[in-house]
């Protein structure tokens, strides 16, 4: 069986989200957006070969900024932001 490579785009809401998907699919690996708030646990049980956090429309300096689970970088995978 071969195995597959996946890689989730974390949407932040930014505006290159579906764009960065296109480039992704386009190189024949297969790609899903999720919402930014999925649950660490959802994250966990998918086999991933890289996630990629797509960009924000709101400051880091905003009160309610969307955040990341920390965790997410100790996993044995490429995270690019």
């Amino acid at each position: 069986m071969v195995a597959h490579e996946k890689v989730i785009i974390i949407d932040f809401g930014g505006q290159y989200t579906r764009l960065i998907a296109q480039r992704i699919r386009k190189l024949k690996v297969y790609c899903e957006i999720v919402p930014y708030n999925i649950s660490l646990e959802d994250l966990q049980k998918e086999q991933l070969s890289a996630v990629i956090l797509s960009g924000s429309t709101t400051s880091i300096n905003d009160s309610n900024f969307p955040r990341l689970y920390a965790d997410i970088y100790d996993w044995d995978i490429p995270v690019l932001g």
